[in-house]
Order: structure tokens, then sequence, then C-alpha cells
């Protein structure tokens, strides 16, 4: 940093002349400077360590409600992360979309591609309902898609809490 400032303090002794301006130019600087670290701290994603813990949070809560065996679990686990790991990007791209859209930005390719990625993550859906139906029944199936909607409006609830006490 002390080098940073220091190549900066030239160039503006280089370029200007005036000293207020100087100190006005350095002040701006330094504020920009400083702001760009705070900024990157806290983007509001999770980090690897949180997504983790979220994510096995989750599925124990999702084996919980389907009163899954232990024997069960493991196989369950596996095949539900890969699902996530899939839903994932997609779901990113959804919603990055949806900013745009909830920006007005969003062009008819943007739409297009939007109900393309609507699409993808139904025959993900499906993809991995198969797979569960290899060792799930069907009612545990069922279980496990309710049991994801308990869990996303808890999270949401947890999320409103959150930000009411701001």
């Amino acid at each position: 940093m002390c080098d940073t400032a220091s190549l900066i303090r030239k160039i503006i002794d280089a370029v200007l002349c005036d000293k207020g301006m100087k100190k006005l130019y350095m002040i701006i600087v330094l504020a920009i400077l400083s702001a760009i670290p705070m900024a990157a701290q806290d983007k509001g994603g999770l980090t690897p360590e949180k997504r983790k813990e979220y994510r096995d949070y989750k599925m124990k809560f999702l084996a919980q409600e389907m009163g899954l065996k232990e024997d069960v679990r493991k196989k369950f686990f596996e095949v539900y992360n890969q699902l996530s790991d899939e839903r994932l990007e997609v779901r990113r791209n959804m919603h990055s979309i949806n900013h745009k859209i909830k920006d007005n930005t969003a062009t008819d390719s943007d739409y297009a591609a939007l109900n393309r990625l609507k699409e993808q993550d139904a025959e993900i859906d499906k993809k991995y309902d198969a797979k569960f139906a290899a060792f799930l029944s069907s009612k545990e199936i069922f279980k496990m898609k309710e049991a994801e909607n308990v869990f996303r409006q808890k999270l949401y609830e947890m999320h409103c809490k959150k930000h009411k006490k701001k």
C-alpha cells in the first residue's frame, strides 16, 4: 500500500501544479482505494465453509424429515449432492437473468434464455427423480420435495427476521 500511495503521489505531483487541487485529488484517490477492499469483503455470498455448513444442515434436515434409515442416508446424500451441484449452476444463471428483469434491462434473448433454464431445471429434477426412485419409495421422494419447501420457507423466515432487526 505504501508503494501504491507514493506512486499515486508522484503521479499527482507531476500532473497537478495547484497545491489545493493536489490535496483534493489525493483525498479522492485514497478514498477510492480504501473503499475497494471493503467492497470486496462482503458480496453477500456464502464462503465455501458456510456453503458446506448450509449443505450439511440441509441434508440432515431432509433426511430427518423423510425418516431415512442410516443405510439409505449415505446413498441419498451422494445423489442429493450431485443434484444440488447441477441445480446450482442453472439457478445462478436464472438468478442473474432475474436481476436483469427486475432492473428492466433484460432483452428478448434473456427471456428466452430464462425459459430454457427453467426447462433445464425441470429436466434435472426429472433425471434425479429417476435416480432417487432406484432406492427411495415414491412417498420418500414426495417427502423430500415437501421437506425442501419447508427448509426453504424456514430459511426465508430467518432471512426476514435478520433484516428486520437491522
